[in-house]
């Protein structure tokens, strides 16, 4: 998968360790704010919905978003190979969200999150799915189109917004958990939108004739063969 200017190897190993040091550096400037401005209770309170939600993602996930990139890699995919896998994505969304937000019992909420409204608990799993599932898979999308430097640039682009927004909702005086995760779900949701447009379409006869054996069951067996070692360690996270 190759766009038609891509950049050099050294361009894009130089774009990437930049903006890697820029967006680590913005990334713990917003964290301690988030930290002095919130204060231990509240700061605390976020960081462990976040980190539970984490755990999720990696449990759901089961090596199948590394596949992903891999097969991108390898050789041009049909937009129904991808759209498979997109529908695999929505499968685990809304499967998280029947689980947390009416199939599990309010006393085992209650044991998890002590205390916390089902409201900000569904809010950080939708903002922890958008930036730790859609915005990584958007990336690779991105970077299997030999697309580094654009897409390190609006990694970096969206982490100096959250920052602003942080301290936005800080002069305004509504620094407050609910807002902070809505805010992570509008700007990643839209990383991810920008970073999908990044990658190649093909038109349709390119499309019929490269994806004629993407099928579901062509499709399932290809990531299986390749996530099938990789479950026992998601179950035992």
């Amino acid at each position: 998968m190759e766009n038609k200017n891509p950049a050099s190897i050294q361009t894009r190993f130089a774009v990437s360790l930049a903006a890697n040091i820029l967006r680590s550096v913005i990334s713990l400037i917003t964290g301690i704010l988030l930290a002095r401005w919130l204060g231990p209770e509240h700061f605390g309170r976020m960081a462990f919905l976040l980190v539970t939600f984490l755990a999720l993602r990696q449990f759901l996930d089961m090596a199948s978003s590394s596949a992903f990139f891999t097969f991108l890699s390898q050789r041009k995919r049909s937009r129904r190979f991808v759209n498979f896998f997109w529908c695999w994505i929505l499968i685990q969304f809304v499967f998280s969200l029947l689980v947390v937000g009416w199939l599990m019992p309010d006393s085992l909420l209650n044991i998890i999150w002590k205390g916390e409204k089902q409201t900000i608990i569904l809010l950080a799993l939708v903002a922890v799915f958008m930036q730790q599932n859609v915005w990584p898979i958007a990336m690779q999308m991105a970077e299997a189109n030999r697309e580094t430097v654009r897409a390190q640039k609006l990694n970096v682009v969206v982490v100096a917004v959250h920052l602003a927004v942080i301290i936005a909702l800080w002069l305004g005086g509504q620094l407050f958990l609910p807002l902070i995760f809505i805010a992570l779900i509008i700007e990643w949701t839209i990383a991810g939108w920008l970073a999908t447009r990044m990658y190649r379409e093909y038109d349709d006869q390119t499309d019929e004739t490269e994806g004629k054996d993407d099928t579901a069951a062509n499709v399932f067996n290809e990531f299986w063969d390749y996530c099938k070692p990789f479950i026992p360690y998601a179950a035992s996270f």
